[in-house]
């Protein structure tokens, strides 16, 4: 107790003489303790806030201007409750004290609420920095503070952690990893994650976005455990995101510097409104659902998973922008294409071709829209139906579409051959895998009638 009260007295002075104001109530009985900070200070010279200890201790911070936390563990507590209101920005610097590295909120506690951000930051590659945030460490933002965690310096964090309406977590140099779990949460676009270029964020617990939040990476992220995407998120890759296991992306936009690495098997959907420039990595089944555009580069699946697929649910493929051949294994060979049942789907196609090892339409509709009269869609191997299906060629021409071996199941019946303005052009058969109309029966008769005529007139000339 000494040593605290010594410790104190310092800090005291030290303020002090800055002339800032700093008020510390607590007590020498055996009872919890409880201590009260006031401070404010400015960006340049900021009120510095002191180490502390305690067991069930109970702390109120109420901060009006910019501050930092001292150099060893701040607020090391036992159980407790906490309340932290800041008009701006909490920093903790992260500096290496004594060998010690900095921790901030390692408590137990049932709640924090911060109304700032969170700073770390070190000059040295070695130093960590631990944030145990307890059961719940609340960050709320408004359109006036930068609320939420920026780091710097290697940091790890556990416990639960919320952001709600404009709190944002920013990795700007080093490696954030964390243990715990993070909740995003708002209805506007301000609320998320970045990693930036000289970010290293490595996720072995659970993150959760919420409607109206994004993820943004421009460094690197790693994930070992589980990211959880809701309906109108956004996820923006401009550098690398790997990850493992389930993965269901809304509103994906991969830039042409993007790399997406799915790996170690698992299901990999992309929903909603999405744009691929990048290189798109998976392992298991592609889920395709919403509006995707692919630009440029192909999507490679693993060769040493050949029952992989990409699987239409309701999607409309746009690859009118794309080279030949948008989806192959990483051998360049060709990948199974599945519409799923109860679902209704388009491929787009512009002056490319594309090729797919199968085939499998189950209770749902196929469109393949050929907007281009050098457009090719092919199937190499064999082309099998379920239940109620339908295929629908819109702007249908000789050679365009290939069928390598129709199964048994497989009814030419169920396609309707288009043209331009929605008039269906016939019925349609397999010439050598190709699909050419059949001539309906005026045309033979016309035919035979030409003949016919020919042949008469040849017989009254030479007779």
């Amino acid at each position: 107790m000494n040593a605290s009260y010594t410790e104190n007295k310092k800090y005291f002075f030290m303020l002090y003489k800055k002339k800032y104001i700093f008020n510390l109530i607590f007590s020498f009985t055996l009872v919890p303790l409880s201590f009260g900070w006031t401070g404010n200070g400015t960006e340049e010279s900021p009120w510095i806030l002191p180490n502390s200890y305690g067991n069930n201790a109970k702390y109120h911070l109420n901060i009006d201007g910019y501050y930092k936390a001292s150099y060893a563990n701040t607020l090391s507590t036992g159980t407790g409750e906490y309340t932290m209101l800041s008009g701006v920005s909490f920093w903790n610097r992260g500096e290496n004290y004594e060998g010690k590295s900095a921790t901030v909120f390692d408590n137990d506690a049932s709640k924090f609420t911060v109304k700032g951000r969170l700073d770390t930051s070190s000059s040295s590659d070695d130093f960590t920095m631990y944030i145990d945030a307890g059961v719940l460490l609340a960050f709320i933002g408004s359109h006036s503070s930068n609320a939420g965690i920026k780091t710097e310096a290697n940091t790890v964090i556990d416990g639960i952690s919320h952001f709600f309406d404009y709190a944002v977590v920013t990795v700007a140099r080093r490696n954030l990893t964390l243990n715990g779990t993070f909740s995003f949460w708002s209805d506007s676009t301000e609320n998320g994650m970045i990693v930036e270029s000289n970010g290293n964020f490595i996720n072995n617990g659970t993150i959760t976005f919420q409607r109206g939040s994004y993820l943004n990476i421009l460094g690197t992220l790693e994930n070992n455990g589980s990211i959880i995407f809701t309906r109108d998120t956004s996820t923006y890759v401009r550098g690398n995101f790997k990850s493992q296991n389930d993965l269901s992306l809304y509103n994906l936009y991969l830039s042409s510097n993007g790399v997406i690495d799915h790996y170690g098997g698992g299901e990999l959907r992309i929903n909603q409104t999405s744009e691929i420039y990048g290189k798109l990595n998976v392992t298991g089944n592609l889920v395709l659902q919403g509006n995707t555009y692919i630009y440029s580069n192909p999507v490679v699946f693993e060769a040493s998973m050949p029952d992989s697929a990409l699987i239409l649910q309701d999607s409309n493929l746009d690859l009118r922008q794309s080279g030949n051949n948008s989806f192959k294994n990483s051998q360049d060979n060709n990948v199974r294409l599945v519409s799923i049942e109860d679902s209704s789907n388009k491929i787009i196609l512009g002056n490319n071709t594309q090729t797919f090892s199968e085939l499998l339409i189950n209770n749902s509709t196929l469109t393949i829209e050929l907007s281009d009269p050098l457009a090719k869609f092919i199937v190499s191997g064999e082309v099998n139906g379920i239940n109620d299906y339908r295929i629908v060629i819109v702007n249908f021409s000789e050679d365009s579409i290939f069928f390598g071996n129709i199964g048994d199941n497989f009814d030419l019946g169920c396609i309707s051959a288009l043209d331009s303005y929605g008039n269906d052009l016939g019925k349609l058969h397999s010439v050598n895998g190709w699909l050419t109309l059949i001539p309906e029966p005026s045309i033979y008769a016309f035919a035979m009638g030409f003949l016919t005529f020919g042949f008469a007139i040849l017989k009254r000339r030479f007779i």
